[in-house]
């Protein structure tokens, strides 16, 4: 969208990037000199850059993933239950889904 286009709309522009969540090419001579964006989304879009750029985060992330995939993961609030601090293996645990979403607790004693 043109510079001019956007002057000319602003406030609809803004509206429709803050309802939609939808981003705006603002253009400058037909080159892309900026783009609207609404606020949750450049959040989000930050937190997303400083978790991977933290290295310890991602390496900490994919134990995680693997100790769910391992079905070694525990519950939190079962593993803060134990007095010894040792997982409970009755405990809650997620299944993953293929592409890597995780599923409502299953009960440990049906697998």
């Amino acid at each position: 969208m043109s510079l001019a286009e956007v002057e000319a709309h602003l406030t609809a522009i803004v509206g429709s990037v803050h309802d939609t969540h939808e981003r705006v090419v603002i253009t400058r001579n037909g080159e892309p000199a900026a783009v609207l964006i609404a606020p949750d989304d450049l959040a989000a879009l930050e937190e997303t850059i400083d978790v991977l750029s933290n290295p310890a985060l991602m390496v900490s992330m994919g134990e995680g993933r693997a100790d769910i995939e391992a079905d070694t993961a525990v519950d939190l609030i079962e593993f803060r239950r134990q007095p010894s601090g040792e997982p409970d293996p009755s405990a809650a645990r997620f299944e993953v889904e293929p592409g890597g979403s995780l599923t409502a607790p299953v009960d440990a004693h049906t697998k």
